[in-house]
């Protein structure tokens, strides 16, 4: 597994999925044309084609994030468009100490990062289930 997100299996296969606003549909995303045959539509401007389903009708629903080990505890990470690097952030300032940055928005503070090679340390995916109710 080397992605991060949130996905939805519909009759066998994985699908990008959200869920709505209602907390009783998800819609699922498609970049295969041949999903048009199974009720999905053509976004209009995107080639993707998207379906709203009822929770009842996937058989897994779930989360997926990447994480890392370091400095002794498990970070959340980000990982970079280009898939080479990514980044931890920390709201502790006593990581200053092994690198990382103050991170600011609008001159308030966020917290720190630091910006890794994906060669630098481990990373782990975390499937988490979303329960179907």
């Amino acid at each position: 597994m080397d992605k991060t997100g949130r996905y939805a299996i519909y009759e066998g296969k994985e699908y990008h999925a959200s869920l709505e606003d209602d907390k009783r549909h998800v819609e699922i995303w498609s970049k295969d044309k041949e999903d048009e045959d199974k009720g999905f539509k053509k976004h209009q401007y995107l080639q993707v084609y998207s379906k709203i389903v009822e929770l009842n009708e996937l058989s897994e629903f779930y989360d997926v994030e990447a994480v890392c080990d370091y400095m002794g505890k498990t970070h959340k990470i980000f990982i970079s468009a280009d898939g080479e690097s990514f980044r931890i952030n920390v709201k502790e300032s006593w990581y200053k100490e092994f690198g990382f940055t103050e991170e600011y928005d609008r001159g308030l503070l966020l917290g720190y990062f630091k910006d890794f090679k994906m060669s630098e340390l481990e990373v782990h995916y975390i499937k988490t289930s979303i329960d179907l109710g």
